[in-house]
């Protein structure tokens, strides 16, 4: 019982390897956004809307003064709503603060989610960063610094010449790779 528990902790840190099954691939595959990669961010009852995390201050969600953007800190994961940065922000600046920030996103991730955001109408927009970032944004298997992120997928900007940014989307390995990839 100690072996099956450390197993399984040390699995989730990276230490030990465990081939995600193909079911969870087919669930991913399903459920993928094209663009995004993967698009979790609290569960349905904690979204309003406009897709931001609930505003307990300012439910309503018309005329927001400011958007955020970012990773799970932007998201304040691990709070209640009420706690939120972007409630707390809300607060202060007496008007509603959106909240679209999404765990595990780089910020290449989180300024796609904002370009493609139509709910969007906040005049003033934050884009969280995070030095990690600088990994998450070359990174597009998140697997590969995350052992426990399963098929995170995601899209990554390239440079280009003349200071052009080029994107390519998120990977989608077919059935065949991933078989190979957990091989």
């Amino acid at each position: 019982l100690l072996g099956y528990v450390a197993a399984n902790y040390l699995a989730t840190k990276g230490a030990l390897y465990r081939a995600q099954s193909e079911e969870r691939f087919e669930k991913y595959v399903a459920r993928r956004h094209p663009v995004l990669g993967w698009v979790t961010q609290k569960d349905d009852s904690e979204v309003d809307a406009v897709g931001s995390r609930l505003i307990p201050a300012y439910p309503a969600t018309e005329n927001p003064c400011v958007s955020l953007y970012g990773y799970s800190f932007t998201l304040s994961s691990d709070v209640d709503s009420s706690i939120a940065c972007s409630n707390q922000l809300s607060i202060l600046l007496k008007c509603r603060v959106n909240n679209f920030g999404t765990p595990g996103y780089g910020s290449d991730q989180a300024y796609l989610k904002f370009i493609h955001n139509r709910s969007d109408t906040a005049p003033i927009v934050l884009l969280a960063h995070l030095s990690e970032n600088l990994l998450r944004n070359v990174n597009r298997y998140a697997w590969l610094q995350y052992p426990g992120a399963s098929f995170h997928f995601k899209p990554r900007f390239l440079a280009g010449k003349n200071e052009s940014l080029r994107l390519l989307p998120p990977l989608l390995p077919t059935r065949d790779t991933f078989r190979k990839i957990i091989a």
